[in-house]
């Protein structure tokens, strides 16, 4: 029982060390803490001149993927959806250029340009 007692007044104690060391650094010479918000983008927002939501950005690159691997379709077809989807990414990019998403799909259509290239 006095050892369960010790131990949880020494982990009180540390707690307690720690979140006063905590709230130190935050005040630290009266300097404010930024803390960082990822953005994501809403997905009924639209973005580009198509006006896609970034679900549809999604569908198209995986549409993209799938038509270039098959070549179901000719490439000046796959070019321009490809064009519409970039100018989307792009607007979606400026305004949420903290968004994690934008990266996934912009190596999906790298990877779309490449498989063009083969």
């Amino acid at each position: 029982m006095r050892t369960i007692v010790s131990t949880s007044l020494s982990l009180a104690a540390c707690f307690c060390f720690a979140a006063a060391q905590a709230q130190a650094a935050s005040h630290h010479h009266g300097a404010a803490v930024k803390i960082a918000h990822v953005r994501l983008a809403p997905a009924d927002e639209y973005f580009g001149r198509q006006k896609m939501s970034i679900l549809e950005i999604g569908n198209r690159l995986r549409d993209l993927a799938v038509r270039a691997h098959y070549r179901t379709s000719d490439v000046a077809d796959m070019m321009n959806t490809a064009a519409m989807t970039e100018d989307a990414m792009r607007d979606w990019q400026h305004k949420y250029p903290a968004d994690p998403w934008i990266k996934k799909d912009r190596s999906a259509l790298d990877r779309f340009y490449a498989s063009l290239r083969e």
